[in-house]
């Protein structure tokens, strides 16, 4: 299994709003830009930074067009997907870094999650889980 080599950012550096900025620094580590540009991106916009189709319109602002894609099973998640899951109050996303038959590897902007709880403290880089 081949792990793509997307760099890991961390939401908790954004200066604006990092507590619910997943979404951006996800696409952040997939346009290679900083995660405040993407929401200044937005502001001057007037998008709503936490939309889905907000994704697609600043992948193609960055001409490197990304669809957020939704109901993926676990076969289905490529390197380079931003996963969104509910294992938070308000919703997280993450961003797939491998997949191979039974592990699943991705970079968590929130930090590192035991299963139960975050330790934001950590750096949620490469994390992987097994299919079961």
């Amino acid at each position: 299994m081949t792990i793509n080599q997307y760099p890991y950012l961390s939401q908790w550096s954004n200066s604006s709003d990092p507590s619910s900025s997943c979404v951006l620094t996800c696409l952040a580590m997939i346009l290679s830009v900083k995660p405040d540009q993407l929401w200044l991106d937005c502001r001057l916009r007037a998008w709503d930074r936490l939309a889905p189709e907000t994704v697609d319109r600043l992948s193609l602002l960055y001409k490197r067009p990304y669809k957020l894609k939704k109901d993926l099973t676990f076969d289905h998640l490529i390197s380079g997907t931003i996963l969104y899951g509910s294992w938070t109050a308000g919703g997280h996303c993450v961003l797939v870094t491998a997949n191979s038959e039974d592990t699943l590897i991705y970079h968590d902007p929130l930090g590192l999650f035991d299963g139960k709880k975050y330790d934001y403290s950590l750096v949620g880089e490469n994390q992987n889980v097994s299919r079961e």
